[in-house]
């Protein structure tokens, strides 16, 4: 199976789940391929932040994700992400890059903004695939059971639900099919840093929000 990353802006990531579109007409990108997804705020920061704060923020999450101790991600409680500013207090008392965020339900509302503030603090998040959820201890049991093999796994069972292949000998495999994450890992860190110290823009080519 070829493996291909894609990288997206948080509104795209949220809304246009690559592994979900169509190539050529009948086949998913996720039937042809593993596909990894990447936030690409690392590539071109949102305001009020540089590419040095989010690679800063990239290189603490890999000594996070290399811990020994570290088991699975931190899941946020749906009265923490009631609003940007409840998330916020909440994630004032935690240092950036420190934690893999992961959301069990999504909220009711201002999901779009309450994950920018997220991918800010960390490069790599897991969410639900669906805003419904029947049962979310059962996505937190499998996520922590195959963490160290995230994200492939996550692609995997997805393959093998679009695929309508049964998943009973691994039952705890079948919801990670439910599952989608920005993953980041040291190849990611290391491109967005070669493309940090080579790409070189003219004044007209900034944004409104790099000239603010």
């Amino acid at each position: 199976m070829k493996h291909i990353d894609v990288a997206a802006p948080t509104l795209v990531l949220l809304d246009w789940p690559p592994e979900e579109q169509f190539i050529g007409k009948y086949n998913k990108l996720g039937v042809n391929y593993t596909v990894t997804t990447r936030w690409s705020g690392l590539l071109t920061p949102p305001h009020g932040t540089t590419v040095d704060d989010m690679l800063q923020v990239g290189e603490q999450l890999l000594i996070s994700l290399g811990d020994s101790n570290c088991s699975g991600p931190e899941w946020l409680h749906i009265e923490q992400l009631g609003t940007v500013e409840q998330l916020q207090k909440h994630l004032s008392n935690h240092g950036f890059g420190q934690y893999v965020w992961a959301v069990a339900s999504l909220p009711e509302t201002d999901w779009d903004l309450v994950a920018q503030e997220l991918l800010e603090h960390t490069p790599a998040l897991v969410w639900p695939r669906q805003k419904d959820v029947s049962d979310t201890q059962v996505i937190r049991a499998s996520v922590g059971k195959h963490w160290q093999a995230l994200p492939q796994h996550i692609a995997h069972a997805y393959r093998q639900h679009l695929s309508g292949v049964g998943l009973s000998h691994d039952d705890d495999l079948g919801p990670l099919a439910t599952v989608r994450v920005a993953w980041h890992d040291k190849d990611w860190q290391a491109f967005c840093r070669r493309r940090a110290s080579t790409v070189l823009r003219a004044p007209d080519e900034m944004t409104y929000k790099e000239r603010a």
